[in-house]
């Protein structure tokens, strides 16, 4: 140890710590040097991405996965679905036509579209059994009552108002 006498520097030479016991001789031994372990390092550890998914998509998913399963499991010629449609001439009938032409190379489906007197017929004959599926105007449908279920949107269908041709209003502004 310095005496106190001895400049600072000499007490603290470097401000590291112990620089080892002095031997018989005063000699000072190195300090101990830590020993490093020789085995590689590990990488990181790297948690895997986990994506949410939407309630929707995950049925979207199970829906086609399901009919594929079942496209592939059924025989190939399947018996086709009656499609009660509308008037000949009609675009009602041309839809179902064009949808029955869309199935035609399908193995899992088949559509024949049947011309009727529009939506209130479809209704009555789907609620007999004699046809499959239905094209109806909504509001067809819900007078209809009924154990019936829309499965789908064809388009978008435009509302008109109408009038009386004695009522003297011609355009919306007459109102």
């Amino acid at each position: 140890m310095a005496c106190p006498d001895a400049p600072l520097d000499a007490r603290h030479r470097s401000g590291i710590g112990d620089r080892g016991r002095a031997d018989a001789r005063g000699r000072r031994s190195p300090p101990p040097r830590t020993v490093r372990s020789r085995r590689p390092r590990r990488a990181p550890r790297v948690e895997p991405t986990v994506t949410a998914l939407s309630r929707r998509a995950f049925f979207s998913a199970v829906a086609v996965a399901s009919i594929a399963s079942l496209a592939a499991c059924s025989p190939s010629t399947t018996s086709p679905l009656i499609l009660g449609c509308g008037e000949p001439g009609g675009s009602y009938l041309e839809f179902g036509e064009l949808l029955a032409a869309a199935t035609r190379t399908s193995r899992a489906v088949a559509i024949r579209p049947l011309a009727t007197e529009g939506s209130i017929d479809n209704l009555r004959l789907l609620s007999e059994g004699r046809v499959d599926l239905a094209l109806a105007l909504v509001d067809a449908a819900a007078e209809a009552g009924g154990d019936v279920v829309a499965i789908g949107r064809v388009y978008q269908n435009y509302l008109q108002c109408i009038v009386r041709a004695d009522s003297g209003i011609s355009r919306m502004s007459d109102l």
